[in-house]
């Protein structure tokens, strides 16, 4: 398997085993060990009859129940065919000529860097230290225009960064962009988040997804949260057609309608061009 893949792919783990995908125990990725909650394939379900005709272009539906989930203006979201698609795009939608990366991670970070042409700095975290960054030296090592990508939880050691010394490193510079990968914070009870600081600050953007904690990741389905969400003309991936209910709410709501975006991720942050009024402040 390529060291850069995502992870997950049990296909190609089946077949370089000889075994058949039932028997392969795979610990690339980190899902909910229970399963999908029931409430949320019932909602699948009924999805399924406004599967027919093409998703809204921007996910106005889930960009709207994201609002009213989390407290913050509909236009801070940005929704993708999960937390990896947004991790790409950002890269290009950025035109980021370096980035810095706390390793070892999530190897999608370097691998979206790469594959733009962007330089990667990589700053080696210990053992000793749970391997967390020291935010300290990230401060002093990340240059004026580039972008930090660090998550938080870590993946894959599973360290949690106090969010208000984070929440004081990207205050401190403002010149350099943030992006934090919230993917499991869901799993980290009672710690605090950088979402709603994300449709504050200019240089802050958080990424969620939905595929971890809930046990669906075939579904494809994450979000950043960003201050001034801008047009961009990248292209994306191919989008799985859906149609959220847009009278249900968002998870652990039992009554949530969970499905695929459907989104370009054409909407996305840049250093330094925070409008007067983007209408994200909460």
């Amino acid at each position: 398997m390529n060291v850069f893949s995502h992870g997950g792919d049990l296909k190609s783990l089946a077949e370089e085993a000889c075994r058949p995908e039932r028997d392969i125990l795979d610990f690339s990725v980190n899902l909910r060990p229970e399963g999908m909650p029931e409430f949320i394939a019932s909602a699948l379900w009924k999805a399924m009859e406004n599967a027919v005709p093409y998703p809204s272009p921007d996910a106005a539906d889930l960009r709207e129940l994201a609002a009213v989930h989390y407290g913050l203006p509909s236009g801070c979201f940005v929704f993708g065919n999960g937390a990896n698609e947004l991790i790409h795009a950002l890269p290009r939608a950025l035109n980021l000529k370096q980035a810095v990366i706390p390793e070892p991670a999530f190897s999608e970070y370097r691998l979206a860097c790469l594959r733009h042409g962007t330089d990667v700095l990589s700053i080696r975290t210990e053992e000793r230290n749970s391997f967390l960054p020291s935010l300290c030296r990230l401060e002093e090592q990340a240059a004026d225009g580039s972008a930090v990508f660090l998550a938080n939880p870590s993946n894959p050691s599973g360290g949690l960064l106090d969010a208000a010394a984070l929440h004081r490193v990207v205050q401190s510079r403002p010149e350099v962009l943030w992006i934090i990968d919230e993917s499991f914070m869901d799993y980290a009870q009672g710690a605090e988040s950088l979402l709603r600081e994300a449709a504050l600050l200019p240089n802050l953007v958080v990424l969620r997804s939905l595929t971890k904690f809930y046990g669906m990741a075939g579904v494809r389905c994450g979000f950043s949260t960003c201050a001034a969400p801008l047009p961009s003309d990248i292209p994306a991936p191919p989008a799985l057609p859906s149609a959220p209910d847009p009278q249900a709410g968002l998870p652990p709501d039992p009554e949530a309608v969970v499905t695929p975006s459907g989104s370009k991720s054409r909407y996305f942050l840049r250093p330094g061009t925070l409008p007067a009024d983007t209408g994200c402040r909460p």
